[in-house]
């Protein structure tokens, strides 16, 4: 039975079969509804490619063994996450494989959403008001990425 793969984003690495033990032990400081999120958007993204294989960390990975291993993480999550089992199945069931970062096929991403408490008026709990975003905030276009989303951006 071939053992699934799978495109860690977060971790920046490609993720397939164990044979040999991790690079490194496994770690999430996000909480369980967001990997299970995550992981349900990548099922529906590989369900939907038009094509057959991708090429990662210079392998040929059919995309149905990629959908295959994002399913068995989401079990694991489902019925592990948070346990001592569960980094020890993905530690036993996965391969942490380097990804280039130079490579120009990959493209490593990360979110960070803070959420601050503030006045648009200042009182005495704050002193400075929130006037208006930074001038030097990155936004996307999104339609960049997939045209559906052309009118949304990050």
């Amino acid at each position: 039975m071939l053992r699934p793969v799978l495109l860690a984003a977060v971790l920046g690495t490609l993720v397939l079969p164990s044979t040999t033990p991790p690079l490194v032990p496994y770690s999430d400081d996000g909480d369980r509804a967001s990997l299970l999120a995550g992981l349900d958007h990548d099922i529906a993204y590989l369900s939907h490619l038009q094509t057959a294989t991708l090429t990662l960390a210079g392998r040929p990975v059919p995309v149905s063994r990629l959908f295959e291993t994002a399913a068995r993480l989401r079990e694991l999550v489902e019925d592990e996450f948070g346990t001592p089992r569960f980094a020890q199945d993905v530690a036993n069931e996965f391969e942490a494989v380097p990804m280039d970062a130079n490579a120009n096929q990959v493209l490593f991403t990360g979110y960070h959403l803070p959420l601050l408490d503030a006045r648009r008026q200042p009182d005495a709990t704050y002193r400075y008001p929130i006037y208006a975003p930074p001038g030097d905030l990155v936004r996307v276009d999104l339609g960049a990425f997939e045209p559906d989303l052309a009118s949304k951006t990050l």
